[in-house]
């Protein structure tokens, strides 16, 4: 059987960007969209979604998702100027909180020309994020509580405004890229 959900309204649309927005955990569905009063963690409940918890204020953001076990990162994507987010699920209250280590947003500075950026976590706990950036494509790294980012080393050149990028771990303390052109 196919359930139908309570649609949803949310203050900036999400389409055409290869951001991860909703995730499971605990046999629950969650999602990170904005809403007029900022962007928000959402938590399905039967047909509909309930916000949950405020991220920002900003309420043009567009959300990249990665959970690992009981914490999620979440980098709030608003160009140059992005953010990055992580909150921890705890099992008895049911609910996401900030993350006890880091409870603050980290400020997250990419390249101008930047279109979109996305983030993962590999097997050796380092934070990735490649972003496209004008006719450039570029990677970042972070460890520990992901406070501070190296410089950008960029991975692909000749890319126009119109492609964007992505990034994945491979599982072998690799990463994968991966952009249009």
């Amino acid at each position: 059987a196919v359930a139908l959900l309570d649609d949803v309204s949310v203050a900036s649309h999400s389409g055409e960007k290869p951001q991860s927005k909703v995730w499971t955990h605990d046999d629950q569905w969650w999602t990170v969209m904005p809403r007029d009063s900022g962007a928000w963690i959402w938590k399905l409940q039967g047909n509909a979604w309930s916000p949950h918890l405020q991220l920002s204020n900003d309420s043009s953001v567009h959300a990249d998702v990665k959970a690992n076990g009981d914490l999620t990162h979440v980098l709030l994507y608003v160009g140059v100027y992005s953010q990055l987010a992580a909150v921890e699920y705890d099992d008895v209250r049911d609910q996401y909180s900030p993350w006890s280590l880091r409870p603050e947003l980290v400020d997250v500075v990419l390249s101008g020309g930047v279109e979109t950026a996305t983030i993962d976590v590999d097997s050796t706990g380092r934070m990735w994020l490649a972003s496209d950036a004008g006719s450039t494509v570029e990677v970042r790294h972070s460890d520990g509580l992901y406070t501070d980012w190296s410089a950008p080393i960029t991975v692909g050149t000749g890319i126009t405004s119109d492609d964007i990028a992505a990034i994945t771990t491979l599982g072998n303390d690799s990463i994968a890229v991966m952009w249009s052109n």
